[in-house]
């Protein structure tokens, strides 16, 4: 941004490109910005993109980035496949590990081991439903039942 609104700073008057790719931004001995040269507002980022110059007789670069453009199309289509991958070699990456393995991943992790996973089971046990009237507990009802927690 410069002077508050989104700007394209040009090469040779707003800033120079060293041998080494470092900018510089034209100035003035004082260190103010040079005569015509526009300088980022301080604390605001920029970006940077290089385009290689295209070479005499040579296809035009594939630049334009506008929404619904071939080149952004294909760059979102190539992003979003990345996303998606780099999700499931997360989850191959978890599912080697013990503390983050689950479901089929974990029974064979454990049989690398030469263990096996307990089935599940059914808790039983004895519940008691009581209620509290004025500091007093009044047990309503006392059964062996089977505790079923999924």
């Amino acid at each position: 941004m410069a002077a508050g609104a989104f700007a394209r700073f040009r090469p040779d008057l707003d800033y120079t490109l060293s041998t080494d790719n470092i900018i510089g931004w034209k100035q003035q001995a004082n260190g103010t910005p040079a005569a015509g040269a526009v300088w980022p507002d301080p604390g605001t980022l920029f970006f940077v993109n290089y385009d290689l110059a295209a070479q005499t007789g040579a296809a035009p670069l594939l630049s334009d980035r506008t929404p619904g453009s071939v080149t952004r199309l294909l760059a979102e289509s190539f992003a979003r496949e990345f996303a998606v991958l780099s999700r499931q070699l997360e989850a191959v990456y978890r599912a080697g590990f013990l503390d983050t393995a689950t479901g089929r991943d974990l029974d064979q992790l454990v049989a690398i081991l030469g263990l096996n996973r307990r089935d599940r089971t059914y808790a039983t046990g004895t519940v008691v439903f009581a209620a509290c009237h004025a500091g007093r507990r009044r047990y309503f009802h006392r059964e062996r039942h089977q505790v079923v927690h999924q």
